[in-house]
């Protein structure tokens, strides 16, 4: 599938197979923004609601490993106030209400070397996720950002085909009225 909201249904699926977690969100890197486009357990994020974070927090976050790297965290208490906020919006509306995470994990979703998005693994007991797991997940977060950008990118050939075909449209019309008065002032 070219949908985004289906790509991102499967990759948070997918991702269940591989690793263990009680919650899970993907976030689309849009200029300097991350934008939440899906959630598990609840699912789908609706438009014009997703949480939105600039992008420079998961940096920040991943920084130490470098920007492309995983953020193993261990004990979700210990972290700052912006990688807390980012979790949070990460289970807004979520079952986090009623048990907060103890442990999670941000991926950054790189594609040559830009920012696709973020994936962000999260369970309620501390020390869950471990180096053992992020070659996995590493390898996971580059088929999703290829999966991610060719759902952007079938967006943008969607809507580039609607507007040629407007623009195609518009000049038949007008090519058709021009004909039709042309031919009327010769008769």
């Amino acid at each position: 599938t070219l949908d985004l909201h289906s790509v991102t249904a499967l990759i948070l699926e997918g991702m269940r197979a591989f690793v263990e977690y009680d919650e899970a969100s993907l976030w689309v890197a849009e200029g300097d923004e991350l934008r939440s486009v899906g959630r598990r357990p609840e699912g789908h994020v609706p438009p014009g609601q997703e949480p939105r974070l600039p992008s420079q927090a998961l940096l920040a976050v991943c920084q130490p490993g470098g920007p492309s790297q995983p953020a193993i965290l261990a004990d979700v208490s210990g972290v700052s106030s912006a990688t807390q906020g980012m979790l949070a919006a990460s289970t807004e509306g979520g079952s986090a209400a009623a048990q907060p995470p103890r442990s999670g994990i941000l991926v950054p979703l790189m594609l040559k070397g830009a920012l696709v998005g973020c994936l962000t693994l999260l369970h309620h007991r501390p020390g869950v996720f471990g180096a053992g797991q992020l070659r996995l997940l590493q390898a996971l977060a580059d088929q999703a950002a290829v999966a991610i950008e060719n759902s952007r990118r079938y967006s943008q050939i969607q809507v580039s085909a609607a507007q040629a075909e407007r623009s195609r449209l518009s000049r038949d019309l007008h090519d058709s009225v021009t004909q039709m008065l042309y031919s009327l002032t010769l008769f």
